[in-house]
């Protein structure tokens, strides 16, 4: 039942951090098994959770298993940012930065497959239901900028600093915290 699968996958992200760092280090090799595997769940909010809980599960993994575990994520991780599901969306943007966050220059073979939907999703997703996906892919943006350094993101600086400024935000907009947090990634950055 993809209610249950949605339960048990809450859990397991609210234990990662209720159990923070145990969880992590007595059942890392299983419970990553498991949640990849539900990046797939043919119900998109069964996806999302288990993306979610993929989150608060890697934030406090081991850089040495991260390092193992990326190269068979991350082309599930592309797949997912492709997603016609809002919420999916998101949830990979956010997994992709936790990831590179943890891996930092180690993250450099993955960002030019990574690095252009991320863009995209920035250039296209301006609707206003669009503002918090569009406010997460700016801070994937920038963590992705900070990973991999400057030579790296000099590129790409110039379209996410015009996106971040092309639309009027408004003071209650969500969008506003994600852009002024991206915005001092860059610049330290640069």
């Amino acid at each position: 039942n993809p209610r249950v699968r949605h339960a048990a996958l809450e859990a397991i992200g609210q234990l990662a951090i209720d159990q923070v760092p145990h969880f992590q280090e007595q059942m890392y090799e299983e419970v990553i098994g498991k949640l990849v595997k539900y990046f797939d769940d043919p119900v998109d909010r069964v996806s999302a959770m288990a993306l979610s809980a993929f989150v608060n599960f890697a934030d406090e993994v081991d850089d040495t298993i991260m390092i193992d575990i990326t190269p068979q994520i991350m082309p599930k991780l592309g797949e997912k940012l492709k997603s016609q599901h809002r919420g999916v969306r998101q949830e990979t943007l956010t997994c992709i930065a936790v990831i590179a966050s943890c891996l930092e220059e180690e993250f450099s073979p993955y960002y030019d497959s990574v690095m252009p939907t991320v863009k995209q999703c920035v250039m296209t997703c301006t609707h206003e239901k669009e503002r918090m996906l569009r406010g997460k892919a700016f801070e994937c943006m920038s963590l992705l900028g900070l990973a991999v350094g400057r030579k790296k993101f000099a590129p790409d600086v110039l379209t996410a600093m015009q996106a971040m400024v092309a639309l009027p935000i408004k003071a209650d907009d969500v969008q506003k915290d994600y852009i002024k947090e991206a915005m001092e990634r860059i610049a330290k950055t640069l």
